[in-house]
């Protein structure tokens, strides 16, 4: 039951409490009602996603599906790695292809 409460919670504050202030901003800003989106590193950005879903399937799968501490281990190195290369994309230490939209 309690984790259906999370859920619930979690649902309704992406559906109402996400989007509030953006609305407020949209509607002081009435004379400009078109919002630029930067795409800036966005096709790195889905590259590390993909790579790292692939990373942590195929970690899983070594560890033969089973929860252990290595496992845990792992994924923890795997998270340090991801942030390390997203701070790195971020800071143009890594070069990315822009998109332009």
């Amino acid at each position: 039951m309690e984790t259906d409460s999370v859920a619930i919670y979690k649902a309704l504050h992406v559906i109402f409490r996400l989007p509030v202030p953006w609305l407020i901003g949209s509607l002081l800003k009435i004379p400009n009602p078109y919002v630029r989106v930067d795409a800036k590193g966005l096709l790195c950005s889905i590259m590390l996603l993909f790579l790292m879903l692939l990373t942590t399937i195929g970690s899983i799968g070594c560890f033969k599906w089973k929860l252990s501490k290595p496992l845990g281990g792992c994924m923890i190195v795997l998270y340090f790695i991801f942030l390390a290369v997203s701070v790195l994309l971020l800071y143009d230490y890594i070069p990315c292809i822009d998109i332009q939209v």
